[in-house]
């Protein structure tokens, strides 16, 4: 479950879609009811856009609404002006959409696997290469590792970032490989 969706689930607020009518393409996305409380995101914006960018845009709009809802219950403070309080749920929303690593007791990072491009492109930028990568699993609260660190990958590929998220055969687990992590050696 992404950052987002896992907060709004433990302030207790619901999120739906909404059919929000005819607005323009640049008005308005999502809502925060605070009486329910509950965020409703436009049905016809999400509907508009390709599976990538509607979770992007979930995300997002669960994030800046719930920058809202933090503001209503006292959690931090309101701005003054409307465009200030605007552009704060903004990065705020932003922020939650940052892959956010899990460090293992013996130093390791791990991405989840919905980050992985995103760390893949991170590593790019800083010139490192991807010399192989570890599948982790965490059961029972203990953690599970499988080497592929044999697997050399050139990053400036676009198929390297298809070999890291293929791991069907690895696993013979079928995607969305949300409870999976990985591990890379640079």
């Amino acid at each position: 479950m992404d950052r987002a969706s896992q907060l709004a689930r433990e302030y207790g607020i619901a999120v739906r879609f909404s059919d929000f009518g005819a607005w323009s393409e640049g008005e308005l996305r999502a809502e925060y009811d605070p009486a329910v409380p509950e965020i409703r995101i436009n049905r016809r914006v999400a509907d508009s856009l390709s599976a990538a960018e509607r979770e992007r845009f979930i995300q997002y709009a669960i994030g800046h609404e719930l920058y809202h809802h933090r503001e209503q219950i006292g959690e931090i403070p309101a701005l003054e002006r409307r465009s200030e309080r605007e552009s704060a749920a903004d990065r705020y929303a932003e922020s939650l959409l940052k892959p956010e690593p899990r460090i293992l007791d013996n130093g390791e990072v791990c991405w989840k696997y919905i980050d992985v491009e995103e760390a893949l492109h991170r590593f790019a930028a800083e010139r490192q290469i991807i010399l192989g990568f570890d599948v982790v699993e965490f059961v029972n609260g203990k953690v599970r590792i499988w080497g592929t660190s044999d697997h050399n990958l050139e990053i400036e590929s676009k198929s390297s970032l298809q070999d890291v998220k293929r791991i069907q055969h690895l696993t013979g687990l079928e995607p969305p490989y949300d409870d999976l992590w990985f591990i890379f050696v640079t």
